[in-house]
């Protein structure tokens, strides 16, 4: 039996012969060759389907819930673009461990409370889950589910408790701030605003001869009425000096449109990061609505835009009443002092303030 003849292919050159090996010769003979039987079945597998865009899936459970209300809508849309950004993840089969623990290493580290993470999860959950109801890319979007769903969630018992943010954090933060921060700063411990409140609240709102600040809030209707500490006046009219002229939101982005909620969050985590805190959004809220119960807990309840027993349109008409309790926040958080201090210190620089990136 004649010797079996060797030699060596320049891996160069490799699998440009595989390829045409592949294209002129019958597989069972290339299995035969290569010494690989498998390759001889390969015409008996069912070509692989292509997998659902992951914007095909969204469009799906949009498409089945079109009478969600807008934000409903928008807080949805955020949740799922994020989880695509993160997870890099262009389709289902995209979706791999890797881009989820990218995903859950984002939720756990953006400064998100544990309703925040819950909800986020919730609303990508509910996207999939549709999907694989209606039979759209069935097995990569339960290999998906899967990755999702073993994310441990963080305790949420107990999550509704106060945590009002610190004096100490609260003065690092506003020390950091530029003309714009300042503004959100203070109108969200002054009026115990939510980040989407602030990023929502109309120039219309604010009446600065009369320090004053009226709107209904958007998620129920309510009122939501204070009195502005005569600081927080100052940093508006400061601020107006530099705001692009246009209409709507109170606070816009250096784009000169109003912040979308990841847009507020992602500049705030850049003013964190300054600062060398860690607090979330939602505890200006908590730290100013506490301490308005404090003094009067119907007035703090028209502050934060609750059920208070009042008729609407009593309490549009009659913000003073609220002075008691938001001179209780000011006082609690110093704020004269701190305004004061940090006034001094930028006139010593020359005028020079903070700017948020």
């Amino acid at each position: 039996m004649p010797g079996r003849l060797t030699f060596q292919i320049p891996e160069s050159d490799l699998w440009a012969k595989l390829a045409e090996l592949f294209r002129s010769t019958p597989l069972p003979i290339v299995a035969q060759r290569l010494g690989v039987p498998q390759i001889a079945y390969l015409d008996e597998l069912t070509p692989s389907q292509p997998s659902a865009k992951c914007s095909d899936v969204l469009k799906l459970y949009l498409d089945r819930n079109k009478q969600c209300d807008q934000g409903t809508i928008r807080r949805l849309r955020i949740s799922w673009n994020d989880f695509v950004k993160h997870t890099q993840g262009r389709t289902m089969r995209d979706v791999t461990q890797e881009g989820v623990d990218r995903w859950e290493k984002w939720l756990f580290s953006a400064g998100h409370g544990p309703s925040t993470i819950k909800a986020y999860r919730g609303r990508v959950t509910c996207v999939i889950r549709h999907a694989i109801r209606k039979g759209l890319d069935t097995e990569n979007s339960k290999r998906a589910l899967a990755l999702i769903e073993k994310i441990d969630l963080p305790d949420v018992k107990g999550s509704n408790d106060p945590n009002p943010i610190s004096v100490e954090d609260f003065h690092k933060l506003l020390d950091k701030a530029d003309v714009k921060w300042q503004v959100i700063l203070l109108l969200m411990l002054n009026c115990a605003f939510y980040g989407e409140d602030v990023r929502m609240l109309p120039l219309s709102a604010i009446d600065l001869k009369k320090g004053t600040m009226t709107f209904r809030r958007e998620k129920t209707s309510m009122p939501r009425v204070a009195m502005l500490w005569k600081e927080t006046v100052q940093a508006i009219k400061a601020y107006m000096k530099v705001r692009p002229s246009a209409k709507g939101a109170l606070i816009l982005s250096n784009h000169g449109a109003p912040f979308s909620y990841s847009g507020l969050e992602r500049s705030f985590r850049t003013l964190r990061k300054r600062a060398g805190v860690k607090v979330t959004l939602n505890q200006f809220r908590d730290g100013a609505f506490t301490e308005a119960c404090q003094v009067d807990e119907r007035a703090a309840k028209v502050i934060a835009g609750h059920s208070n027993g009042m008729s609407d349109r009593y309490v549009m008409r009659a913000p003073s009443h609220t002075k008691a309790a938001v001179d209780a926040i000011r006082e609690h958080y110093r704020i004269a002092r701190l305004v004061k201090q940090k006034s001094a210190r930028c006139h010593r620089r020359g005028g020079r303030t903070s700017r948020d990136s």
